[in-house]
């Protein structure tokens, strides 16, 4: 029987991810180098993560994009996105096509092991 998982955690991860990958990407577009805040700061899934659920608070599945690096490459020319993303982030693109197709279902306490790990990384720093 799945179990449903709880909308405030997903909330609170969401913004503790969302936090991480800006600190982590020094808050700059990681295809153009220019400094992003506020709207113009997206953060983007490699992989869409209504595809890859299991995918979708993984940290080699997001990055930092300006709004207009984020709608011109993913949404209007994704294959280009791809070979970007390919030859600028090749440990992570391999991670992810290793590990596209596992088959993962979120418990509440797997949630909750992620909220901790993002917000000991933004305490504390990366690994």
């Amino acid at each position: 029987m799945k179990k449903h998982l709880s909308k405030k955690n997903i909330r609170v991860l969401r913004t503790v991810v969302r936090k991480y990958i800006r600190m982590r990407d020094n808050n700059c577009c990681c295809m153009c180098l220019k400094p992003v805040s506020g709207r113009n700061s997206q953060i983007s899934h490699m992989h869409p993560k209504e595809t890859y659920k299991h995918l979708e608070f993984d940290e080699y599945n997001l990055v930092l994009m300006c709004f207009r690096c984020h709608k011109r490459v993913w949404h209007l020319d994704p294959i280009i996105g791809c070979e970007w993303f390919k030859k600028e982030y090749p440990r992570e693109y391999e991670y992810l096509e290793k590990h596209r197709y596992d088959v993962v279902e979120f418990t509440n306490e797997d949630l909750k092991e992620l909220i901790d790990m993002y917000t000991n990384k933004l305490n504390y720093g990366f690994d």
